[in-house]
């Protein structure tokens, strides 16, 4: 059976049956009484009773948003717009004053929703190839230091590389604090970025360069470091 509605003008819309139901049995469904507000959907309660509710789960925290991709200058794409990564493609030689980790800043603008977005920068520290590096980095959210995000790595011996995996959660809402890096809020761009430095001339410190790969006799080689951004919250 066809039930259509002809346009005032000219047109119509058609609703169809199914050929048959579950069973044989009649279905009845009940339309809801008023339209609901812009972006919700018709539910049902599995009774036949329909209602408009908010599309998705809106308590249920989940990821909104990811990537996570080496520094090559990809383009992208994201809820607010296409975003170019970081192109990295040489070593960084570290000196004692505090400076931008080559690769490391990005701008970003969350999905509507985001309560927290998590920045992760992986990429490689290691000596001179003659001295213990001792290296500090710590991470800035438009150009303030974030406080409980420092760290001090130092090496062994001469020869020394590692790979570090840095992450930190931001979380918005509330009261902003440059300990912690809370934001009150984030609707438009802001930038993320790490700075680092060696401890002295005795502990020099490279990022982006493997010392030490495969065997002694081998060179040292360049290492692309990796950027990634999740942004999570409630639809």
């Amino acid at each position: 059976m066809t039930l259509k509605l002809n346009g005032s003008t000219a047109g119509s819309v058609s609703l169809d049956a199914p050929a048959s139901t579950t069973s044989n049995a009649d279905i009845a469904f009940k339309l809801p009484v008023a339209d609901g507000t812009n972006g919700q959907a018709i539910t049902t309660d599995g009774s036949g009773n329909l209602s408009f509710a908010t599309a998705g789960n809106a308590s249920s925290i989940q990821v909104l948003e990811q990537f996570f991709s080496p520094c090559d200058g990809s383009v992208i794409a994201t809820s607010a717009g296409n975003l170019t990564l970081p192109n990295v493609t040489a070593y960084q030689q570290m000196t004692t004053s505090m400076a931008d980790i080559v690769g490391s800043q990005i701008s970003y603008v969350p999905p509507t929703g985001t309560t927290q977005v998590i920045y992760m920068f992986h990429f490689v520290q290691g000596s001179d190839g003659d001295n213990d590096s001792i290296f500090s980095a710590k991470l800035l959210i438009d150009g303030s230091t974030i406080n409980y995000s420092k760290f001090t790595m130092r090496g062994g011996n001469a020869h020394f590389d590692t790979l570090h995996s840095f992450q930190f959660g931001i979380n918005i809402g509330g009261t902003a604090s440059t300990n912690t890096g809370r934001v009150a809020s984030w609707t438009s761009a802001k930038t993320l970025k790490m700075q680092g430095a060696e401890y002295s001339g005795s502990h020099e410190t490279q990022v982006h360069r493997v010392q030490n790969f495969g065997y002694s006799n081998t060179p040292m080689v360049f290492r692309m470091p990796s950027i990634g951004i999740t942004a999570i919250g409630s639809v």
